[in-house]
C-alpha cells in the first residue's frame, strides 16, 4: 500500500508511506526488488507532477519479521544507493 500525505511539511517536501509487509506476514511473496521498483516509480510520477522541494519516503517494515530482516543485503543497498545516486543525476538535467 502506498500513501502520499496531501499536504507538505514546513519544508516544502512531501511525504509517502510505503507499507512493504502486509499482515500476516508472508516471506515466500516478500521481494525487496518490487518494493524498490514500486518505491521508484512513485516517485517519478511524484516528479512529473508535483512541486516539492523534496521527497520523504518510508517504508513500514513494522510488521517483519528477523526471517524479513535477512532480506536486507549489502547488494540490496548497493542497488538503491545506485539508484538514488542515477535518480539525483537525473533531476539535476
Amino acid at each position: 500500500m502506498v500513501v502520499t500525505l496531501p499536504d507538505f511539511t514546513v519544508d516544502f517536501n512531501r511525504v509517502t508511506i510505503i507499507s512493504a509487509i502486509r499482515h500476516p506476514p508472508d516471506i515466500q511473496n516478500f521481494d525487496l526488488l518490487e518494493i524498490l521498483k514500486l518505491t521508484f516509480m512513485v516517485q517519478d510520477i511524484r516528479l512529473a507532477e508535483d512541486m516539492a522541494l523534496r521527497d520523504i519516503v518510508i517504508i513500514d517494515v513494522q510488521k517483519g519479521t528477523p526471517a524479513h530482516a535477512t532480506k536486507f543485503t549489502l547488494p540490496f543497498f548497493e542497488k538503491v544507493k545506485l539508484c538514488v545516486v542515477v535518480s539525483e543525476w537525473l533531476m539535476a538535467y
